[in-house]
């Protein structure tokens, strides 16, 4: 671990004008009064790089994480990493205090409008949709779903491995200011942002912020409001006849079943003195039109209009799916 007399030095600041003396001392007297330690950041050593290219370039430490001595037994194993970012000369840092775990869920099939980015995707609904000949329209869909979800779990492992791929060469080439490596630190960045403009769709779709302009990368603004919007949804409890409260999920399916089949039950009575009140307002030729069979042209013109970010049926396709293909 470091100390406060590793704060604020020269070795934080690289280029044209270095930290003065008396403000790095100051500095360093202000933590050491509070007894603060500074976690060493792990990776590039400096969170902001200007005029990258330019005999000018500076790179500059300009966050760090101060703990206590408290914090520090409370989590001994803690980590500051330098992450890599693509669209700005500042990177954030991340303060890592336990072992991130990857909690693996079930998940029924939905389409992922990230898909329409990738290559291969058409021929893979082509050939979902062709396999069997004499498949109804319900089974052909079926069976793309079952060929997208092979093909995603593909797509996932190479997209990883290419994502880890690019942020080892901006990691090897951010420290660099030759004009061959600025080259090629350029051309991983533009391969970053590609990396990041899918990830910005993919937590657009579970925003559902429908308002929000395409084409703004604000991935971390959907992924909040994915957060918040699936924590409203959730229902943690239930209360019961006898006002108990139910917390399990079985015991609130039971609570909800209930409920719901007192609500609807059919009960004995006679109505014909309230519906001789009711006047009808509905014409035979209005009713000819409502009870009439759904045409093709009418359910394409209605899918069309939709928003392509619309919740998916039962079958996990949203409107994004049927307005491409």
């Amino acid at each position: 671990m470091g100390n406060c007399n590793d704060l604020l030095s020269q070795n934080d600041k690289q280029g044209v004008n270095p930290h003065p003396n008396w403000l790095c001392n100051g500095f360093q007297e202000v933590v050491g009064d509070c007894d603060l330690t500074d976690i060493p950041l792990e990776g590039y050593p400096f969170t902001s790089t200007k005029s990258r290219g330019t005999p000018h370039m500076i790179g500059e430490r300009l966050d760090r994480s101060l703990i206590t001595s408290e914090w520090l037994r409370l989590f001994p194993s803690a980590k500051l990493l330098n992450l890599t970012v693509s669209r700005s000369d500042h990177s954030p840092i991340l303060l890592c205090c336990h072992p991130m775990q990857s909690r693996h869920k079930i998940r029924s099939f939905k389409f992922e409008n990230w898909w329409l980015e990738e290559e291969g995707v058409a021929k893979v609904v082509h050939d979902g949709w062709t396999a069997v000949a004499n498949h109804s329209v319900v089974e052909r869909i079926a069976d793309c779903a079952s060929d997208l979800e092979r093909w995603n779990i593909m797509r996932v492992r190479q997209n990883k491995e290419e994502r880890e791929s690019i942020r080892a060469k901006l990691e090897l080439y951010r420290g660099s200011n030759d004009l061959m490596t600025v080259a090629h630190y350029m051309e991983a960045n533009n391969e970053y942002n590609k990396v990041l403009i899918r990830e910005d769709t993919y937590w657009c779709q579970r925003a559902k912020t429908h308002w929000l302009r395409d084409n703004d990368l604000n991935t971390q603004f959907f992924q909040r409001s994915a957060s918040n919007r699936q924590n409203f949804q959730k229902i943690k409890m239930l209360k019961d006849g006898a006002q108990v409260e139910i917390r399990d999920h079985e015991g609130m399916f039971g609570v909800a079943k209930r409920y719901f089949d007192t609500l609807f039950e059919a009960r004995a009575g006679t109505y014909e003195s309230v519906l001789n009140l009711v006047h009808p307002v509905i014409t035979n030729v209005d009713n000819v039109l409502l009870i009439a069979l759904v045409l093709k042209e009418e359910l394409y013109e209605a899918l069309i209009q939709m928003h392509p970010d619309k919740s998916p049926g039962p079958d996990g396709f949203n409107p994004t799916f049927y307005q491409n293909f």
